[in-house]
C-alpha cells in the first residue's frame, strides 16, 4: 500500500509534466501558423494600399486627358498659352501613365506574393485541421472503448469505430476539415477574396479545437 500511496503523486505528476508540454509545443507551433497568417494579412494591406494608389492615377490621367482635350477646344487662349498649357498637361500625362504603368506592375508582383503564401498556408491549415479530425476520433474511440465492450461481446451491429465517426463531435470536425481542405479557387481574384474571408476564421476554429483536444500534438 505504501508503495502505491508514493507512486500515485509521481504519475500524476509525469501526467501533469506531459499536459504542459504539450499545450507548450501546441502554442509554440500555433504562434509560428499565425505568424504566417499575419505575414498574409500584411501582404493583403500593401496590395490594398497599391490598388488604392492605381486608382487614383487611373482617375489623375483621365482628369489630364479630359485636360487636354478641353485645351484643344478652347479658342479663347492665345497660341502661346495653349501650347504653354497643352506641354504641361501632356508632361504630367505621360508622368502619370509611367507611375500607372509601374503600379499594375507592383500590383501583378504582389497579387502572385499573396496568392502564393496563401496556399501555402492553406496546406498548413489543412494539415492542421485533420491533426485535430484524428484526434477528436481517438478521443470518442476510446471514450467508446471505455463504455461500450467489443462487438463481438456486445452483439451490436456497428462497432465502435462507426460509432465514433458517426458521432456529432468527429461529424464537426470532419465537416471542417473539409472546409479547410478544398482546394485554391482558380480564378485569382475569387481566391484573393476567399483568402480574406476564410483563412483568419479558420486559423481562430483551429485554435478552439485544439483547446479542446487535450491530448493532440501538432506536428508543424
Amino acid at each position: 500500500m505504501q508503495t502505491e500511496t508514493a507512486d500515485q503523486p509521481q504519475t500524476e505528476s509525469s501526467e501533469s509534466d506531459d499536459v504542459f508540454k504539450r499545450r507548450t509545443h501546441n502554442d509554440r507551433t500555433l504562434a509560428q501558423i499565425e505568424a504566417g497568417l499575419v505575414e498574409l494579412e500584411n501582404q493583403i494591406a500593401k496590395l490594398d494600399s497599391l490598388a488604392a494608389e492605381q486608382t487614383r492615377l487611373t482617375g489623375e490621367v483621365q482628369k489630364t486627358e479630359s485636360a487636354e482635350a478641353d485645351l484643344l477646344r478652347d479658342e479663347s487662349l492665345s497660341e502661346q498659352t495653349a501650347t504653354k498649357r497643352l506641354i504641361e498637361t501632356r508632361a504630367r500625362a505621360d508622368v502619370l501613365r509611367a507611375r500607372l504603368k509601374a503600379a499594375l506592375e507592383r500590383i501583378d508582383e504582389q497579387k502572385h506574393l499573396v496568392l502564393e503564401t496563401g496556399a501555402v498556408l492553406r496546406r498548413t491549415l489543412s494539415r492542421t485541421a485533420n491533426q485535430v479530425l484524428v484526434a477528436r476520433e481517438n478521443r470518442i474511440l476510446q471514450l467508446l472503448n471505455d463504455l461500450i465492450p467489443p462487438q463481438s461481446e456486445s452483439n451490436l451491429q456497428c462497432d465502435n469505430l462507426s460509432i465514433a465517426r458517426a458521432s456529432r463531435p468527429v461529424v464537426e470536425a470532419r465537416q471542417f476539415s473539409n472546409w479547410v481542405a478544398c482546394r485554391p479557387v482558380p480564378v485569382p481574384a475569387e481566391e484573393l477574396e476567399s483568402l480574406r474571408g476564410s483563412v483568419r476564421t479558420w486559423f481562430d476554429r483551429i485554435r478552439v479545437f485544439v483547446d479542446l483536444e487535450r491530448d493532440i500534438r501538432l506536428v508543424g
